[in-house]
């Protein structure tokens, strides 16, 4: 054990004060688990170095007093810039992540240690190097759909296709032609030649044909193949999907992480795509992306992409935060100091929104109108908004961000009146989350809005893996989650139908589904397909079923010098477009 490591110790031992306390060379030799004489020598040591102040008690009986002098944290930051400069900075910050005490501190340990260190003489790599708050599930479609996952495997894998938002239309990926029959029952797709997965082996129809039928019930995308009777490999570069009934929508599907290309080897636990970035580091502590040297398309600029995992820190902070603090919401290569440079900002909105679902197919709200009415009116987006804060930004009228608004004003003296008539007795309602993106927050407010309106409510906030477990449709009166936006306005809304992981599958009629399947089996052009899929969303909101809550404000703060920042749907900055320029101007 190191000496600032016994330091940590004593200094934990008593509670990081710097008053004078006494403390026997005996207790002093247990709390730091060694023998007196080595307590002795270590107090020596740290005395030489300014951090403690020890006066021994002189004869049997006297009692020997000591004295912090050293900030705990400056000890810390001191030895992790030590660790960056002789190791690496990931020891730097493996340090931090272990010994940081507060969200405070954390975020001032990753501040120094990455704005005060030569990393120019250190490593040669264009390094994108940023904290979050939260570790990152198992990066496979099969299993999650969840914001910050989504971000990280769409650069991991390749589709058949991909989505051309600028031209709405779908362009070729893996696949550089594809046709379908005059029934919209067979889809075939031909593949690009000479491409290769993060381990080595080339891209055919077999591994397309195997990472479509991955999809059990459980997948988030199982509905895209629900009906899919056959798949055949008819050469190694041609891939025929035939379907029992009529997919006329199915390139919307090809487009998403659903039709993510994925290799899956039983000798690493990393999922392996085709992206322009494989996975090489995934663990509690931190998650890293290396550019694919092999990838067929244009090769990324930055060579890695680190993420480093602080439990402590919480990202629903306003980009004002950050600009009071002067730090930046992600890192980067400092090669001058920080303040040498300006601050670069871009900002969106989110498509999608915070949505609360109320249960249309058992329980309270099934067929009470009245007790819905008042729900809505109570959880008003603008209170809740102001209350909370963060980066909760504007109030949301419906799921996606487009389209006019299909809800009233709320009114909380219309919502008491509504409760008076409703059949409510003081019944307890199970609101249902996962934790992290806010959702604590979120369900709190619910939770003492509506107690202060004489509505018990019970959090149940579990694990994402966890709730995707459980009976949602019985057990769940309120379910509270994100609804994430996509530049496929059609994928968008299928998948918030369709998706088994988004919340409103499980409270959605059965009536409203049906409708829903209808379309996805119906060729309709776009206009009108969205127009008739928006009226679903239209009935469900006006009987307040959906009870949409707000947008969040999307923000990267950059120094200069990081080039063609750009933020994907998800609000992420998309790593395939950054640049840094080198040296200084």
């Amino acid at each position: 054990m190191e000496l600032f490591e016994h330091y940590l110790m004593l200094a934990k031992r008593l509670n990081y004060s710097q008053a004078r306390q006494p403390l026997s060379v005996r207790t002093l030799a247990n709390e730091l688990s060694c023998t007196e004489r080595n307590a002795k020598l270590l107090v020596q040591k740290m005395q030489k170095r300014g951090w403690i102040e020890w006066r021994p008690g002189k004869g049997r009986g006297h009692v020997s007093y000591i004295r912090l002098l050293a900030d705990y944290d400056a000890v810390v930051i001191a030895e992790a810039k030590k660790r960056a400069s002789e190791q690496s900075l990931d020891a730097a910050i493996q340090l931090v992540q272990t010994y940081s005490r507060s969200h405070a501190s954390s975020r001032s340990f990753i501040d120094s240690i990455l704005n005060s260190i030569n990393l120019e003489q250190i490593e040669q790599e264009d390094h994108l190097r940023f904290p979050t708050y939260r570790g990152v599930c198992a990066l496979d479609p099969a299993t999650i759909h969840r914001r910050t996952e989504n971000h990280l495997m769409s650069h991991l894998f390749n589709q058949l296709v991909k989505y051309d938002p600028k031209n709405g239309c779908y362009i070729p990926d893996l696949a550089h032609y594809w046709e379908t029959d005059t029934t919209n029952t067979k889809w075939t797709f031909y593949l690009r030649k000479n491409i290769f997965f993060h381990n080595g082996q080339p891209c055919t129809a077999v591994e397309v044909g195997a990472s479509f039928l991955r999809h059990t019930e459980k997948s988030p995308y199982y509905w895209g193949i629900q009906h899919l009777h056959r798949l055949s490999a008819l050469s190694p570069y041609t891939v025929e999907f035939c379907f029992s009934k009529p997919t006329p929508h199915f390139l919307a599907f090809a487009a998403s992480l659903g039709g993510a290309i994925v290799y899956k080897d039983e000798m690493t636990s990393f999922p392996i795509g085709t992206g322009p970035f494989s996975l090489s580091d995934h663990s509690s502590k931190r998650l890293r992306l290396q550019a694919f040297p092999r990838y067929f398309s244009t090769r990324p600029h930055l060579d890695a992409v680190t993420m480093y995992i602080f439990p402590a820190l919480y990202d629903n902070e306003p980009e004002t935060a950050f600009l009071a603090a002067n730090q930046l919401n992600f890192y980067h290569y400092p090669y001058v100091e920080k303040e040498e440079h300006h601050f670069q900002q871009q900002h969106s909105m989110d498509i999608g929104c915070k949505l609360l679902s109320l249960n249309k197919k058992h329980g309270l709200c099934a067929n009470d109108t009245r007790l819905r009415e008042a729900l809505f009116h109570f959880l008003d987006p603008h209170s809740m908004i102001q209350d909370i804060g963060g980066t909760r930004s504007i109030p949301a009228d419906r799921v996606f961000a487009q389209g006019q608004s299909v809800l009233t004003t709320r009114n909380r003296l219309k919502g008491q009146a509504s409760l008076l008539k409703s059949n409510y007795h003081g019944e307890e309602l199970q609101l249902y989350s996962y934790t992290g993106a806010g959702n604590e927050r979120d369900a709190g407010w619910i939770e003492q809005t509506l107690k202060a309106e004489g509505i018990s409510v019970r959090l149940h906030l579990l694990p994402y893996h966890e709730l995707q477990q459980l009976d949602l449709e019985q057990k769940a009166d309120l379910l509270l989650g994100e609804q994430l936006g996509y530049d496929d306005k059609v994928y968008g809304y299928f998948s918030l139908f369709f998706d088994r992981h988004r919340f409103l599958y499980s409270h959605v009629g059965t009536d409203d589904l049906e409708k829903a399947k209808r379309l996805w089996h119906q060729e309709l052009k776009t206009e009108t397909l969205l127009a008739s899929l928006q009226t679903i969303e239209t009935s469900l909101c006006q009987a307040h079923y959906l009870l949409p809550l707000y947008r969040l404000k999307q923000f990267a703060l950059y120094p200069e010098y990081v080039k063609n920042v750009a933020l994907n749907a998800y609000g992420w900055v998309d790593y395939t477009t950054i640049w840094l320029k080198r040296g200084k101007s």
